[in-house]
């Protein structure tokens, strides 16, 4: 069985040599690679190239794409267009896998042939001394591994379970989908995530087999550098993924915490009208939540700093 591994790239000149060499040095080698440059401007397609001269063997098993910069979705969606394997896996440009990452996918297809995603742990990892793992609530299972047929009540209370650089998915349940949401720059990767745990099968390890690496910015301070979208895309289809599954437990809830996180955003950045805006619809969807009632405090009593 031969994985596609599908790594978009846009502009991480210092990061994706330390990714492809996470991927060379997989102890499960039947795998084949797919780049997404997407209109990367910093140096990123050069870095790749050397990488590859340099790695003649590994090489071979890489297909480098350069396409105009149309967002991460659109990269991803490229990749999945160009896979001609069963299995797809993914893994951001400044991200890493540990060596046994793909082996422990692999056993989970083994294991659980009904499903069409197969997902790990992972870890957050800041610096060399400032390394979290994922925290997951709620597991239906207390083995190493299992199925993981209550993902939104997961993901509710929980670090996101899935992400993109630990989740590899059968390419018929991509296209099922319609691959990742175009036109979207924060949370089409949620999104999918949803609309995939509604129609398939969720196998998954607990072992922390990839790295997610994080700056050391606090969420304030990288916040304030973008205002959530106008058109809100993955809260709206949220929503209707809810009116059309309202016997999923945690989908409200977790619609909900999108709204959250926007009303969050918008705190960071002083914009209180909108804020509050955003607090009513969280509050409708997941009405118990203690710290979206305490933003509502900070909305109407503001402080200069929000952490």
């Amino acid at each position: 069985m031969t994985f596609t591994v599908v790594i978009p790239l846009y502009n991480k000149v210092h990061q994706i040599a330390a990714t492809l060499q996470s991927v060379q040095q997989q102890v499960f080698t039947d795998y084949r690679v797919i780049i997404i440059d997407d209109g990367s401007t910093d140096g990123s397609l050069e870095i790749v190239q050397h990488y590859l001269a340099r790695n003649t063997v590994f090489a071979e098993r890489v297909l480098l794409v350069r396409q105009d910069n149309q967002g991460v979705a659109a990269a991803r969606n490229k990749g999945i267009h160009l896979c001609e394997t069963e299995w797809v896996a993914f893994l951001d440009a400044d991200d890493l896998w540990k060596p046994e990452y793909l082996a422990i996918q692999y056993g989970l297809i083994l294991k659980y042939p009904a499903c069409n995603i197969c997902g790990t742990g992972y870890e957050m990892k800041w610096s060399v001394t400032k390394i979290r793992p994922v925290k997951l609530n709620k597991l239906p299972f207390d083995s190493p591994d299992g199925l993981l047929d209550n993902y939104f009540e997961v993901a509710a209370c929980s670090d996101p379970p899935l992400s993109s650089i630990s989740v590899v998915i059968r390419k018929s349940a991509l296209l099922g989908i319609g691959g990742f949401p175009m036109g979207v720059k924060v949370g089409e990767d949620l999104l999918t995530w949803a609309r995939l745990a509604l129609a398939n099968y969720i196998a998954y390890s607990t072992s922390i087999a990839a790295v997610f690496l994080k700056d050391s910015h606090s969420f304030n301070a990288d916040q304030q550098h973008r205002i959530p979208e106008t058109e809100d895309v993955v809260g709206k289809e949220l929503i209707a993924l809810y009116q059309l599954h309202k016997d999923t437990p945690g989908l409200k809830k977790y619609a909900g915490l999108w709204y959250k996180m926007r009303t969050h955003i918008y705190l960071a950045r002083g914009m209180r009208t909108h804020a509050i805006a955003e607090w009513r619809k969280s509050i409708a969807q997941y009405p118990f939540n203690g710290k979206t009632w305490f933003f509502l405090f900070l909305i109407l009593f503001p402080f200069k700093v929000i952490k």
